[in-house]
């Protein structure tokens, strides 16, 4: 459980103002490679969806962007990936084989690889500031 709680508190300092807002608002910060965009999906009292998405800044056909749904419960003060890539509704077991080739923890290895990017966003003091409100 550890690492939903250590998604949670970086997350919390990576994007400082977008977590508190009470609306509905997006993000973006940009390297000279890579464009991060953030945005609330859904905004409940104690929890909120946010949608983290990274993209090349140039072509490249063998990395895909990634996409990550994370619910954020600041009651519990917990963050866990809900979705990637299109996959979404991760149980927390897999039989293995099954049909989709999930791995048998696969959820566990989300959630692991959200920690990794985060931890590098930080490491490298990236953080979104500011944001505006959504318009859609």
């Amino acid at each position: 459980m550890w690492v939903y709680e250590k998604n949670y508190a970086i997350l919390r300092q990576v994007f400082p103002r977008m977590l508190v807002e009470q609306e509905d608002v997006a993000a973006t910060a940009e390297t000279p490679h890579v464009r991060i965009m953030a945005r609330i999906v859904e905004n409940c009292r104690y929890t909120q969806v946010v949608e983290l998405r990274e993209m090349l800044l140039e072509d490249n056909q063998y990395i895909r962007e990634i996409t990550l749904s994370i619910r954020v419960y600041h009651d519990a003060r917990l963050a866990e990936v809900i979705s990637y890539q299109g996959q979404s509704r991760l149980k927390p077991r897999y039989d293995y084989p099954n049909n989709k080739m999930y791995l048998p923890d696969e959820k566990r290895q989300a959630n692991h690889f959200l920690l990794e990017w985060l931890m590098l966003m930080q490491e490298l003091d990236f953080h979104i500031s500011e944001s505006c409100v959504c318009t859609d």
